[in-house]
């Protein structure tokens, strides 16, 4: 693990790089650029909006692209221009430019993350790759408690234009070294169809089973991380200081989680690592709705913390695993699809409820039972262990006697 360390540790700052700034900064400085009258609240609006219809369009295509293109110039190369958009918004006023530069970040997000997959496979051996994904996926988590500290400070200090110069030049440095330390991935490598374990291909049953897990993950999970201070602040009438302490703990809390829960999926397997996962955060929601306090409040958050980023890698964890690397990218990138479409379709679904009942809780029993479905789901996928043997997987429309050889393999 040691001799993968400084690729890890890149890749983590990546997704920090990807995600933290590059979509979740904005939020962060959008009342300093509101009050300097460079953008409304209804452009705010439009601006997320854009993002993350640029995130989703570039998860479905940037599967694709990661078997036409090298791994490694697709990802070294969306940081390094996820860098210089960010300074570049540092010096817009115009609101029509600041747009297309957000939605263009949203979709650079997408082709940094999203052949990770492949780059995993062809750089980092099999049984590393729960505990490899889970610290990548974790990165987000960094990335927010960094942001969220240095931030205000920066601010103060300066302005919030200085914040846009910073943190770009932290993703320029970043592409510097990636030159230097992301490994090429050789293109005849790419080709490859899988080493005769149980694999399928992107549209078999096995494929829609994951598609529907991080669909459903994305939106009935997702949305508890959205709601959560909402959710504690309007319905349970917690302070703002004891909200925000239990935000806090949760984004400390997911540094830790990439290590946990990939660790536990290379000892067992990723699938295990998704049903324990799913299984915390279940326990987690489920704590708060039931003892509502201000101590459940708090460990609702570690709990959440503890399993949400770290189970957040363990979808492209297990691709990584069971598709061939050819296939790998595009599997995923279709997922990733799925899951970001279930976190606005769910997003919006919670703050509906919300408005027509007055509270979050109905919002969170879904949340509890989507859950339950997601642990139901995994236990039909194939397992991922090394030491069970590899089953052939039917695609949609196969005969019903290899539908049945299937489904005896999971």
């Amino acid at each position: 693990m040691l001799s993968i360390a400084p690729l890890l540790v890149l890749l983590t700052s990546y997704i920090m790089v990807g995600f933290a700034f590059g979509r979740y900064m904005l939020p962060l400085l959008a009342p300093d650029m509101i009050e300097d009258g460079v953008i409304g609240y209804d452009g705010l609006a439009a601006m997320t909006s854009v993002n993350q219809i640029g995130y989703l369009a570039f998860s479905f295509l940037g599967g694709f692209l990661a078997r036409l293109v090298n791994p490694k110039l697709l990802i070294v190369g969306s940081v390094g221009l996820t860098g210089l958009f960010l300074c570049a918004l540092g010096a817009v006023r115009e609101p029509l430019v600041i747009g297309v530069l957000v939605g263009t970040l949203g979709a650079l997000t997408a082709t940094t993350w999203v052949p990770m997959v492949r780059l995993i496979q062809h750089a980092i051996d099999e049984r590393l790759h729960g505990r490899a994904l889970g610290i990548i996926g974790s990165g987000t988590a960094y990335g927010t408690a960094i942001t969220g500290a240095l931030v205000p400070v920066i601010n103060r200090t300066f302005d919030w234009t200085m914040s846009w110069y910073v943190f770009g030049v932290v993703a320029l440095v970043l592409t510097v070294v990636g030159l230097v330390v992301v490994p090429d991935v050789p293109r005849q490598e790419g080709q490859k169809q899988g080493s005769g374990r149980g694999r399928f291909s992107s549209f078999s049953r096995q494929a829609l089973r994951v598609y529907a897990m991080m669909f459903l993950s994305g939106g009935g999970l997702t949305v508890f991380l959205t709601y959560f201070v909402p959710y504690v602040r309007s319905d349970l009438g917690i302070s703002s200081e004891l909200s925000g302490l239990a935000w806090s703990l949760l984004g400390l809390c997911g540094m830790a989680s990439g290590v946990l829960v990939g660790q536990l999926a290379d000892r067992t397997s990723v699938r295990e690592g998704l049903i324990y996962g799913h299984f915390a955060m279940m326990l987690a929601i489920m704590t708060t709705l039931l003892w509502p306090s201000a101590i459940t409040v708090v460990a609702t958050a570690c709990i959440f913390g503890l399993a949400y980023f770290g189970t957040f890698g363990m979808f492209p964890a297990y691709v990584s695993k069971m598709v061939a690397e050819r296939d790998a990218s595009s599997t995923y990138g279709i997922g990733n699809l799925c899951l970001g479409s279930g976190a606005a379709l769910f997003n919006f679904v919670g703050g509906t409820i919300k408005a027509q009942t007055g509270s979050f809780e109905l919002m969170f029993i879904v949340s509890c039972a989507i859950a339950i479905a997601i642990m139901a789901l995994a236990m039909r996928i194939q397992s991922d262990r090394r030491d069970e043997p590899a089953m052939p997987d039917a695609p949609c429309g196969a005969e019903s006697s290899i539908e049945g050889k299937v489904e005896d393999a999971v």
